[in-house]
């Protein structure tokens, strides 16, 4: 496979390539539950529900047991998805209602340790469950990537499933310059040499 992206240190031979992870893996320990509608039209989400159960989360989220989003789906050549009170994608035809990212009120709770809820506490669980739709999007957009470096055609490091490509040839940068520094010779301090009897 080639890489979309090779990066260069100072150091000949030294070089770190970008790949797209052709294999990733979704299992997080997230803090929400990211379901979807069995029998809804656009089905993208983790965990399968049946209609009375989607009903049922509707509930509870508007009864405050459960501190949720509707989570939205735009199916065409592919899948993306994104937690919003509305629907974002402004397709009637391709998009709708996939399913719901939730938490229970005590689990959140617990997750924060607070033991009461106010309106800047739902709005950063709120912000979390957000994000972890976004990461679930970028594994089914195919936004994960891997990298390995390498010395002289030898792998020395190498690291898979990264989410998101904003900020990844960054970070591979600082981590390839740290073995550059590993890797560049030491300058050795010539220091006068005394021999003993010298002198005497």
């Amino acid at each position: 496979m080639e890489p979309i992206k090779t990066l260069h240190s100072r150091v000949p031979g030294l070089v770190a390539h970008i790949y797209p992870d052709r294999d990733p893996h979704y299992d997080f320990d997230t803090l929400g539950t990211i379901t979807y509608n069995a029998h809804a039209r656009t089905v993208v989400g983790v965990v399968p529900k049946t209609a009375e159960e989607d009903a049922e989360i509707a509930r509870k989220v508007r009864d405050g047991e459960y501190i949720g989003l509707p989570v939205w789906a735009y199916v065409h050549s592919g899948a993306t998805v994104k937690a919003a009170l509305e629907n974002p994608f402004g397709c009637p035809w391709d998009s709708g209602r996939s399913g719901w990212v939730y938490v229970t009120k005590e689990r959140a709770l617990k997750e924060y340790g607070r033991k009461l809820t106010s309106k800047k506490f739902l709005a950063r669980v709120r912000e979390q469950l957000v994000s972890e739709v976004e990461v679930f999007d970028m594994y089914l957009s195919g936004d994960v990537w891997g990298y390995e470096i390498v010395h002289d055609g030898e792998q020395i490091e190498a690291c898979w499933n990264y989410f998101g490509y904003d900020g990844l040839e960054k970070e591979v940068q600082s981590i390839l310059d740290v073995h550059a520094q590993r890797a560049s010779p030491m300058k050795q301090l010539e220091l006068p040499i005394e021999f003993a009897g010298e002198g005497a």
